[in-house]
């Protein structure tokens, strides 16, 4: 994004955040700051970044105009806790979440609450006349406030729910201070985030750039020069939920759809997009959404013919992995039979990446440096 806005554009000055390996695989001017950070979960690098971010915005003059690039990952980035609540508060409360399947809106709630920056705090920190933000969007229903945590966006979230996330999932006790302060602030001793009609917002314009939708219509696009027919499908076009729960729901529907193919001679494609979560509590595998999405339609596929399934993050990142996701079909679970590697143990354990990297599968495509969520896609032959 910060690439393509300099090609478009000369600035008077620019900083741009991201992680060691993006940052200098783009060309931007020399001028440009490049602010190196973490992924995940956020590093006292990432504090010093938000510090820097925060004094940015808060020096230009009201006369010229701020362009905002922002995408998924700039919460982690943006990583300033409030007073009171330590970086270690926010990466374990983050982890414990991610760790429990909370979805983004409900992690991206609690951190608004937690840190100085995000829900609308630092539009209210930026001295510009005009801001204009251009948003790449990994939410369902691109969702301004939810994006990054919505740092230049109003907040209708308040102490209360962020204090009952914490309380759905378990985790009142995994971070005292943090959980202090939310109750704090629900006893109203802080001030909350800027809400809807917030003065912080008069100046504020706001556009998605490119969403999951958009990656969907592309591979639509592409199937369709291949001479596969877009399926109808009852299914939502964005899916959300426990992965293996998604993956059951794809697979019976690509199972009807491979049924109508087969009557019309004609093969077909569905796509789908998704931010499925996973509960992964104590275990220790190696794995993405994406990976486990796969492999548990991989143990509904086998000995199916017909049926190929996809599962990638768009930005090529799929976790803590290199991969971007894996493809099955009817033939994964026998290859695994045939090298002696359990797939149902992987699923258990959460180690589908282990899983993949024995059987094959994985589609390694590198960082992108485009963030929209990710693709489901079924292909179904005719024969």
């Amino acid at each position: 994004m910060a690439a393509a806005a300099c090609r478009i554009e000369h600035f008077r000055d620019a900083l741009v955040l991201g992680p060691s390996e993006r940052l200098h695989a783009v060309t931007l001017p020399d001028d440009v700051r490049r602010i190196e950070v973490d992924h995940p979960l956020p590093t006292m690098r990432n504090v010093e970044a938000a510090n820097r971010v925060a004094a940015f915005a808060g020096s230009i003059p009201f006369e010229e105009s701020l362009v905002v690039c922002l995408s998924g990952g700039a919460s982690a980035h943006l990583a300033w806790p409030v007073p009171g609540v330590s970086l270690h508060d926010l990466r374990t409360i983050s982890d414990t979440l991610l760790r429990a399947g909370a979805d983004i809106a409900e992690l991206n709630c609690v951190r608004k609450h937690l840190e100085m920056l995000k829900g609308g705090r630092l539009a209210q920190r930026c001295t510009a006349g005009d801001i204009c933000v251009l948003t790449l969007s990994d939410v369902e229903g691109n969702r301004q406030d939810v994006i990054a945590s919505g740092p230049f966006s109003p907040d209708s979230t308040t102490f209360a729910h962020a204090l009952h996330i914490l309380e759905r999932y378990d985790a009142l006790l995994c971070a005292p201070d943090a959980t202090r302060h939310l109750q704090s602030g629900v006893e109203g001793r802080h001030a909350d985030t800027p809400k809807p009609g917030d003065a912080a917002f008069a100046n504020v314009r706001t556009m998605i750039v490119g969403s999951n939708s958009t990656a969907r219509i592309a591979a639509e696009e592409r199937a369709q020069l291949h001479g596969l027919d877009l399926a109808e499908s009852p299914l939502p076009a964005f899916l959300t939920g426990q992965a293996r729960d998604i993956a059951g729901a794809f697979v019976i529907d690509a199972v009807r759809l491979a049924a109508e193919a087969r009557a019309r001679g004609r093969s077909c494609v569905l796509v789908r997009g998704g931010e499925a979560t996973v509960h992964v509590g104590a275990a220790r595998g190696r794995g993405g959404r994406c990976q486990e999405l796969a492999l548990a339609a991989a143990t509904l596929l086998d000995g199916r013919k017909g049926i190929t399934i996809g599962a990638l993050a768009t930005d090529g990142v799929d976790g803590p992995t290199s991969a971007a996701g894996a493809i099955v079909d009817g033939r994964t679970l026998s290859r695994a039979g045939d090298l002696g590697v359990d797939p149902l143990r992987a699923l258990v354990e959460h180690d589908s990446a282990t899983f993949f990297e024995c059987v094959g599968g994985q589609v390694y495509t590198g960082p992108t440096g485009t963030n929209v969520n990710d693709l489901i896609v079924a292909v179904i032959a005719h024969d």
